[in-house]
């Protein structure tokens, strides 16, 4: 089961955390929430918008 930790590593490194990379902080995330997160921040594809 994928563990949802609420902290991405842009918001780690955001925040000044001293080491985002620390194994510790390593995460997995499911399928459908790496699919949605990934239509988002990807340009192009998907994520193309008409209005931009």
């Amino acid at each position: 089961m994928a563990d949802h930790h609420p902290d991405e590593r842009r918001d780690l490194v955001a925040a000044s955390v001293p080491d985002p990379d620390a194994p510790h902080r390593l995460r997995g995330i499911c399928i459908p929430c790496h699919a949605r997160k990934t239509s988002e921040a990807t340009p192009g594809g998907w994520a193309q918008r008409d209005d931009e």
